[in-house]
């Protein structure tokens, strides 16, 4: 059947009626989405551009070198975690020697402010309490801990350095134990001996000081003078995970650690918060043998199948596009326990590498990050011509079919 031309005018005008509403609301949702994805996008390369707006920070131990039974820090062999034990083995060897961290801090802090970082996270092991219902005893090791901690914060102060200071309380204690009137003591503590008299040093994050708890320990209370973070590998507990990598970059595993955890295995993570970990390696399988550790793992153990870009490719790019990204840590600086340390060494796995490789490598990527563009103004605006053409082909489409259906239907 033939349509009239009565209902032909009334299927132009139907038409055209429709294609004005459609278009009308195809404009105000591209101009909508246009101005939402510039926003995105913009924001992304305005925190590449701006200094400082990523600040990455590493981990550095203090226990290095100190003869707790005389009370002195001379460093060398057999002192504390150089080999004093079967827990503390070292296979990779320093290049200023076996230091002690006493004698060597203002050299440190000056060595990783020259690689790049904006702030150092320090491992607290206490005051020297293990055991809170006794407190009169004190474990030697970690007093002297303590007072290195304190002298990291002086020496910042005295050198005029721009690095500032995160404290990591580690697994000094039996966390099982530990109840609210404890974890307010560290809280005081900490906030009392560094974070008050070294306000201008201390690192803040969301608008308070930042403290952070190694896994299992995890405060019982909340503390509003802080911005307080679990930090491990337990899912369960952690809110910001301390390492992973992809699977292919594990060598070898064993022991208890038959079953790998997945908790380790995958891209680096970045917390809805911000904050992601970046790791050269990890290999604790020289405690194994010792019955130190019950399993063991060894992730790109030799450095040859290229962890450490890998991990920075993939956070640079993430930060590219990812606003929330805003802390970035380098698990470590100098652990040499699990061979996760970046300083300058001569590695046991590879001899012929070169002392300061990680050390330079990475000040090479952080220079990358702080020069890496996101979208160019040019870029945003041919994003947002194609975006509007796009939808502005889709539209016509649907508008086309639905005329289409309409004549077929009044046919």
């Amino acid at each position: 059947m033939k349509m009239s031309v009565s209902r032909k005018s009334q299927a132009k005008l139907a038409f055209v009626v429709t294609t004005l509403v459609l278009l009308t609301f195809s404009s105000s949702f591209a101009s909508q989405a246009n101005s939402l994805a510039a926003s995105r996008f913009l924001s992304a390369s305005i925190a590449q551009g701006e200094q400082g707006t990523i600040k990455v920070g590493t981990v550095l131990y203090l226990w290095y070198g100190l003869n707790y039974t005389y009370d002195s820090s001379k460093g060398g062999l057999l002192t504390s975690h150089w080999n004093d034990s079967t827990s503390t083995r070292v296979e990779d060897r320093p290049y200023f020697g076996y230091y002690s961290s006493e004698n060597e801090i203002s050299e440190q802090i000056r060595l990783i402010e020259a690689t790049g970082f904006n702030f150092i996270v320090v491992s607290w092991w206490g005051w020297g309490v293990t055991n809170f219902s006794n407190p009169r005893v004190l474990n030697g090791l970690d007093s002297l801990i303590n007072s290195e901690t304190w002298s990291l914060f002086k020496d910042i102060e005295r050198i005029h350095s721009n690095l500032q200071v995160a404290i990591l309380v580690d697994d000094f204690t039996d966390s099982s134990a530990l109840n609210t009137t404890d974890y307010q003591e560290i809280y005081n503590y900490v906030y009392d001996n560094f974070y008050s008299p070294f306000a201008n040093i201390t690192l803040n994050y969301e608008g308070h000081p930042l403290l952070l708890w190694f896994n299992p320990l995890s405060p019982k209370l909340t503390n509003s003078t802080f911005t307080s973070r679990v930090v491990g590998n337990n899912l369960a507990q952690a809110q910001w995970i301390w390492w992973k990598a992809p699977a292919k970059y594990f060598d070898s595993y064993g022991g208890s650690d038959d079953q790998l955890c997945q908790c380790y295995v995958g891209n680096p993570q970045i917390s809805s918060d911000g904050f992601v970990s970046i790791i050269a390696r990890y290999d604790d399988y020289y405690l194994y043998p010792s019955s130190q550790r019950t399993g063991y793992m060894r992730v790109d153990y030799t450095l040859a199948q290229g962890l450490y870009a890998y991990e920075w490719d993939f956070v640079i790019n993430q930060s590219r596009f990812n606003r929330d990204v805003q802390l970035i840590l380098v698990n470590s600086w100098n652990e040499y326990h699990e061979r996760s340390e970046i300083e300058p060494h001569y590695d046991y796995s590879d001899p012929t590498a070169q002392p300061f490789l990680l050390t330079n490598s990475t000040r090479q990527y952080i220079s990358e990050l702080e020069s890496a563009p996101g979208l160019s103004q040019i870029e945003v605006q041919e994003y947002e011509a194609i975006l509007t053409a796009a939808i502005a082909v889709s539209v016509l489409l649907v508008t086309v079919y639905s005329f289409r259906k309409f004549i077929r239907a009044r046919g």
